[in-house]
Order: structure tokens, then sequence, then C-alpha cells
């Protein structure tokens, strides 16, 4: 019993320092504004194709479908009309930008996360996986506030546009396993034939020649049909696989502990052929299939992968190669 103890006090000390943790918040600020810009993307794309009263009004008001009633908080609003419909799309448009560009704090992000809800849920058949993203990110936000620095609550406040505020980093910690759990029961739900290797592999395939997805006639694949098999397999591995990167951010956390299995891990940052992988699968299916805002918001969430110290080594990096004039970059190469 003093052994089992002792063992459960560690991994309380564990998990109390952990999410005691606070960081520079310029990261947390810069995934707030790439949902942001996610949230007005998902916004003005229904708005511009004229869709708002068709797919969130009742069928009596002009809709295409009969709707349950408007709930915010557990709170009936009424019945899907026009008015009332339009009114929560311009307050959660407004919000979006108010995310974006980090202005009235908690209260913007509170505010535009309750009027998506409404919008998301009132019709069960517009809602996407990058729905359920975005009012996780907004929750997130909202709890552990982005707008602290990179924002013009910033800029109004100090006079500058970034400061040196820090957040917990804890909610980044949450963002990433949000992630993996994501990709984890996404592989696990596609284990069949279609995906698995060693089977017919032709998942992608179709996909691809879906007339409900495809952004434009790909029936010229069938040419390279052994690459769209390799696409299907290297999916489902990738996505099966990545609950692995629970053990990669648990051993680069405890680096200073021994054991093989941990320096073989530290060895190599395995973020990077993660990432790499990751947002070509992303990319790949933005430029090939139409599913709305679900790639840019998928990559939004990767910028949660990387300490803020390593995002602004990489951002003083680069900015240090544009300001080098190319002879001189030329003559710093080995």
């Amino acid at each position: 019993m003093k052994r089992l103890g002792e063992t459960l006090r560690r991994w309380w000390l564990f998990w109390v320092v952990l999410f005691s943790h606070r960081e520079p918040a310029y990261g947390w600020a810069l995934f707030r504004i790439l949902i942001g810009a996610c949230l007005l993307y998902s916004l003005v794309s229904v708005g511009a194709a004229g869709l708002v009263d068709i797919l969130w009004v009742d069928v009596t008001y002009g809709g295409y479908r009969t709707l349950g009633p408007v709930r915010v908080l557990l709170v009936d609003l009424g019945p899907a009309t026009p008015s009332l419909i339009n009114s929560i799309y311009a307050i959660a448009l407004i919000g979006s930008a108010a995310v974006t560009l980090g202005i009235a704090g908690r209260l913007a992000t509170f505010a535009t996360l309750q009027s998506y809800l409404c919008l998301t849920t009132v019709n069960a058949q517009t809602v996407g996986s990058d729905d359920a993203l975005l009012c996780n990110a907004l929750w997130l936000l909202f709890l552990c506030d982005a707008s602290s620095t990179l924002s013009l609550r910033c800029r109004m406040r100090t006079g500058r546009w970034a400061s040196t505020a820090s957040v917990g980093a804890w909610a980044r910690y949450l963002i990433v396993f949000q992630l993996l759990v994501m990709y984890t029961f996404a592989g696990l739900n596609k284990t069949n034939t279609d995906w698995v290797p060693g089977g017919a592999m032709d998942a992608l395939y179709n996909a691809l020649l879906d007339t409900t997805w495809r952004r434009f006639d790909m029936r010229w694949i069938a040419r390279v049909y052994p690459l769209t098999q390799f696409g299907s397999a290297v999916t489902w591995v990738f996505e099966t696989s990545s609950s692995v990167m629970l053990l990669v951010f648990y051993y680069r956390y405890t680096r200073d502990r021994p054991g093989r299995l941990r320096r073989a891990f530290n060895r190599w940052d395995f973020r990077i052929p993660f990432t790499i992988v990751g947002a070509g699968l992303h990319l790949g299916i933005f430029i090939a299939m139409d599913v709305g805002p679900f790639s840019f918001v998928s990559l939004s969430y990767y910028v949660c992968l990387w300490r803020p110290e390593e995002l602004r080594t990489v951002l003083v990096r680069y900015s240090s190669m544009r300001s080098t004039p190319p002879a001189s970059r030329m003559r710093s190469l080995p």
C-alpha cells in the first residue's frame, strides 16, 4: 500500500506540475487568429452562396426541411424564422471577426461560440466534423483568453501589437489531445478492406470519383490507381498510429529521465514527419475535394504541436533570411 500511495503521489504531482505550466501567449494567440479566420471562411461561404435561409430556416418560413426550435444554453429562442436566424448569423459573423482581431476578449469568444452552436445544431444535416473542431476550439479560447497579445486589444492597451503576457499551457495540451483523438478514432472507423493494407484499398479512389465531394472531373485517376491505393493505406496508418504522438510528447517532457526507448524517441523530432504527412493529406483533400473548411481547421490545430518559443525561433530565422541579401546568404552557406 505504501508503494502504491507513493506511485499515486508521483503521478498526481506530475499532472499538477504539467497543467500549472505557463508559456508565452503568442502561440495561443496565433491559434486564435487561425480559428477566427476559419470561422469567417465557414460563415461567409454560406452567406455568399445565399444558403443561410435555406439551410437554417424552417420549411414553414422558406427553408428546405422542418426544424426544431432554436436553442441557446438550453433556452428556446423560438422557431427558426428568417429574422431570428439572420440575427444569429450576424452575431456569429461579427463575433468571428472580433475573435480574429482580438477584440472584447472572452465576451466575443462566448458570443461567437453560442451563436455558432445555434446555427450548427438547428439543422443536424448541415453539421460537419469541422464544426465540432471549431466549437471545441472556441470553448478553450474562452476558458484560456488568447487576446492578450497579437490583438487590437493589446494595441489599444499598450500601443503595441505584441506583449509579454503568458497563458496556461494546459489549453494547448488539450488542443493537441483533441487532434490526436480525432485522428485515432477516424482511423479506427476505417478498419475495413477499403483502407487497410492487404485489402482492396480503394477508399480514396472511390471518394475522389464521388460527385458529391470532388471539385472537378477526377476520372483520370484510373490511370494512377495504384497511387490511390497507396494514399488510402498511408491515410489509415497515419490516423491509427497518431496516438503514439502522446508517447512522443511524454518522452519529450521527461527527457531528463533514463530509458532506452525515451532516448530513441528524443533522438528525432517526430512532430516534423507527423506534420508533413498530415499537412500533405489535408492539402490534398482541399485541392481535390470540397469538404468545407475542414482542412484549414485541422491544420490550425497543428500550431499547438509546437511550443511558442519554437514558433518564435522559426519566425525570427525566416525574418533574418528575408532581410539578408541573397549574395550574403550564399556566402554564408558551407
